[in-house]
């Protein structure tokens, strides 16, 4: 099971995954600084919708492009084990979340050349700094959330630098509150409820087949869906940029084909709708 990043405190973790029909057990997250006794870099590369699914602050960047989200950081933690079979990552974290658009993602990217794309070519990337499980005083050496080119980049390892080295020799425990950093139980397919999970097997479909949203929205009241799924598939479009009228081009339509077969079994109460060509 792969650990994943996380932007959410662990009782909501917990409770999706209840929804979702698992047992899992609320992990007890450490007190003590020095349980803190393990150090690393951090580096991501997400799918948008896989990122917004696990809690960061992720916007659209316009319709139809090569879209993703890189997450650069350092973090201090330590693992605990609630007895459910899974890993819960606790600690404090700077991390830098570049989301980037219109670029050709071809393995792995760096901030370097995110940001070389980016004076050179029609790619587009804003990034942010973020921390997690900190609470002293940092408001002065946080960058703006901002377009991400050769100069920001700059910046950014600047400011990185800077708060690293605050953050990280900082062993007080006023300033240090081990947050959720990642978990092997936040999988990008786990859905916010069964009428969630529908409304966004749903919408993947109907985008890999091509349809607009009002199309599928029609679609799914067609085929009675509650308000609470055909919302999950508003928020699925809405992760890949299109508004109401807009049609998915090739490249938008084979991300989503991708992202549905990463998804695993189709949810039992779509395999009557697949009948009818969704």
């Amino acid at each position: 099971m792969d650990l994943l990043p996380v932007n959410m405190p662990q009782a909501t973790v917990v409770s999706r995954a209840s929804d979702a029909g698992m047992t899992p057990k609320e992990p007890t997250a450490p007190t003590d600084v020095g349980d803190l006794a393990s150090w690393s870099q951090e580096n991501y590369q997400l799918s948008t919708s896989v990122a917004a699914h696990l809690g960061f602050p992720v916007a659209s960047l316009g319709v139809d492009a090569k879209r993703c989200v890189l997450i650069f950081g350092s973090s201090r933690w330590t693992d605990v084990d609630s007895g459910d079979g899974h890993v819960y990552r606790f600690g404090v974290a700077l991390r830098v979340l570049v989301q980037v658009s219109n670029i050709d993602i071809k393995g792995g990217l760096t901030l370097p050349q995110v940001a070389a794309n980016v004076e050179i070519t029609d790619a587009r990337a804003s990034a942010q700094l973020m921390i997690r499980g900190y609470n002293g005083d940092l408001g002065s050496l946080l960058p703006p959330w901002q377009a991400f080119n050769v100069d920001s980049y700059a910046q950014y390892v600047q400011a990185v630098s800077t708060i690293q080295t605050k953050i990280m020799s900082d062993d007080g425990a006023d300033h240090i509150k081990p947050q959720l950093l990642a978990t092997t139980i936040a999988a990008p397919t786990l859905p916010l409820s069964s009428d969630a999970s529908v409304g966004t097997e749903f919408a993947l479909h109907a985008i890999a087949q091509g349809l607009s949203l009002q199309q599928a929205v029609d679609k799914a009241r067609e085929a009675k869906l509650s308000d609470a799924a055909v919302a999950a598939l508003q928020e699925k479009y809405q992760e890949y940029g299109f508004g109401a009228a807009d049609v998915p081009g090739q490249d938008t339509v084979q991300q989503a084909g991708e992202e549905l077969n990463a998804s695993g079994p189709v949810h039992p109460r779509l395999r009557w709708l697949f009948r009818v060509g969704v």
